[in-house]
């Protein structure tokens, strides 16, 4: 869908934003509201917390909420709050249509949005993932390009459709990955370009300009939520290979396994990496700490034990 003639200027157009206390999410509502977006009302999956509550216009927020970021940004710009444990109720989809938005914006929300209330959208229902789509379709798709040593990233831009991450893409931007970065400064990162995206997307559809290209189901992947066996770390990996994917999901908080000479290895965390340095064997143990070799490069790390 596009804008008319008598569509409003794209900083009066009202946006309702769907998000998580996820750093993504942030990363994408704060420079939008920075910009002078319209963002109308946030909604978040789960229960209105406890605290005293305050109507603004209609909808109740919470007055000192400490659960998230976009709550925080939310209650500082006097934007309303919504709740949702069924997205599917028509009490919640009434609800959304009281925002009378002219887009809908999704940035790492756990709930396939129905067709009642993408449609509602005046102009368009949209959401940003963080991957170059149609690769790396899923919940977590940081995780497995860490994991399969992806060199770069990206974000994608496209229209919300029945099936999750397949709608026709608006615009995408490529993201270098370097070596180490921890996980909430890529999803920072990918946050800041995708409203950098939305806010393009604002200009090309005020101007009727906008290009949809449909996704391609052969170079498609679907990457389902990781297992503890996804934490295992291969030796014929790349020590860089290594070093990022254990850098890049720290957070997550698992013991990464490695096997090495039969004996198994779990590592807490790593310090450095060599990326062509070599050792006379395949490990080296200096109390707590490991020198591991790779295919090339050596990582060191602190493990947690050795068995």
């Amino acid at each position: 869908m596009t804008t008319s003639m008598s569509s409003p200027k794209p900083s009066q157009q009202r946006v309702l934003f769907f998000g998580t206390p996820d750093i993504f999410s942030h990363a994408v509502l704060g420079p939008l509201l920075a910009r002078g977006v319209n963002v109308v009302g946030v909604v978040m999956p789960g229960v209105q917390p406890d605290p005293e509550l305050q109507n603004i216009g209609g909808i109740p927020i919470v007055q000192n909420p400490n659960h998230s970021t976009i709550e925080k940004l939310a209650l500082e710009h006097h934007i309303p709050l919504s709740y949702v444990q069924d997205i599917s109720s028509p009490r919640f989809q009434d609800e959304i249509a009281q925002f009378k938005p002219d887009y809908i914006l999704v940035a790492c929300f756990p709930f396939k949005l129905p067709p009642p209330i993408w449609q509602s959208a005046r102009i368009t229902a949209l959401n940003l993932h963080p991957s170059l789509l149609p690769a790396y379709r899923g919940p977590f798709p940081v995780f497995w390009q860490l994991r399969n040593g992806e060199m770069k990233t990206g974000v994608t831009l496209h229209l919300l459709s029945d099936e999750i991450d397949t709608g026709d893409i608006i615009l995408q931007a490529e993201v270098p990955l370097r070596a180490g970065l921890r996980g909430r400064a890529i999803e920072t990162r990918l946050g800041e370009f995708g409203a950098k995206l939305f806010l393009e997307a604002l200009r090309l559809y005020q101007l009727n300009n906008i290009n949809a290209q449909a996704q391609s189901w052969i170079q498609a992947t679907y990457m389902p939520a990781p297992r503890y066996d996804d934490f295992e770390i291969i030796p014929s990996w790349s020590a860089r290979r290594a070093f990022s994917f254990i850098r890049g999901t720290e957070e997550w908080n698992r013991p990464y396994q490695i096997t090495i000479n039969g004996r198994t290895v779990y590592i807490k965390t790593v310090m450095a990496y060599s990326p062509s340095g070599t050792i006379n064997n395949s490990y080296k143990l200096d109390d707590n700490y490991i020198t591991m070799q790779f295919s090339p490069g050596l990582v060191n790390a602190y493990i947690e034990s050795i068995t």
